[in-house]
């Protein structure tokens, strides 16, 4: 194996395909596909990828023959029809008329790799999504110096961001808009019967398709269909409530798990980590 072997990483994620160029384990560029199509949340083909590829090969004056290996997020791949329950594993990718060896990584796994950019050498990783492969949305590691190893815990009862961006998709009308709920959630006023409906309905959108959740939230909440457009302080109630909700349930999610952990660092990732009330909230606690 080469000392600095060339690394090219392949994340076909459904609102945000990006790529990487590594020597050994120093990242030398990353791009985000949506730079090159000009297409917001795009989710990459394998053929727009290969082009995304051929882009940054070309920017280092490299080619095809030069790559060691790729490194396959898990989700989404279209180069393996099957997902191991092995956090990584090995085959190889045909790509642009070349069979190389590749690593594919379960998606909450390459979440908590963000540990590596921590100040911490040890933690407890908190992996939370509204997707993953296998339909895993939620998932704790376990950080020590270089290594990650998966808790094995009992969480089935863990709220994931699901329920979180049916929610945003309900007021917005579009899919992908939790970070316009959360920055909505701020103008709404406090209304605790509101944020029991809210609470009540959450675990009827752990395990929906999109179509599913959208029909159950205009079943219960009938009045706050598109109140994003005609009254916005409505909106923002909703809002309101449903990041209370959230905050809550991460809260008393984590605590059970951080309670039982030898470290008392906590690193946070995947999509809820974009949550800044709740990582505040986190934070004080």
């Amino acid at each position: 194996m080469k000392t600095n072997p060339i690394i090219i990483s392949l994340a076909h994620n459904y609102h945000d395909s990006c790529i990487s160029l590594s020597f050994g384990n120093e990242i030398i560029a990353s791009l985000e596909c949506e730079r090159i199509f000009r297409a917001k949340k795009i989710c990459a083909s394998p053929a727009q990828m290969e082009l995304a590829v051929s882009f940054i090969l070309k920017r280092f004056n490299l080619n095809i023959s030069d790559i060691d290996y790729f490194i396959l997020g898990a989700l989404n791949n279209p180069y393996s029809e099957t997902t191991s329950f092995e956090d990584i594993s090995e085959f190889k990718i045909n790509f642009q008329g070349r069979k190389i060896p590749a690593l594919i990584i379960r998606h909450h796994l390459a979440h908590a790799g963000f540990y590596y950019c921590s100040p911490f050498n040890d933690a407890l990783i908190v992996s939370c999504d509204g997707g993953g492969d296998l339909g895993e949305r939620i998932a704790y590691f376990e950080g020590k110096g270089q290594n990650i190893k998966r808790v094995n815990a009992e969480f089935d009862n863990h709220i994931s961001t699901k329920p979180y961006g049916q929610f945003s998709s309900f007021l917005y009308n579009e899919p992908f808009s939790e970070g316009k709920l959360m920055a909505l959630a701020s103008y709404g006023a406090e209304d605790m019967k509101l944020n029991e409906r809210v609470e009540a309905v959450f675990p009827l959108l752990k395990n929906v398709t999109f179509r599913e959740g959208q029909n159950i939230l205009n079943k219960h909440f009938p009045e706050f269909s598109n109140t994003i457009i005609s009254d916005f302080d409505k909106a923002a109630q909703l809002a309101s409530s449903v990041q209370k909700v959230f905050i809550a349930k991460r809260l008393s999610n984590i605590s059970d798990i951080y309670n039982k952990s030898l470290s008392k660092n906590i690193v946070l990732v995947g999509g809820s980590a974009l949550n800044l009330a709740c990582n505040s909230e986190i934070y004080n606690r």
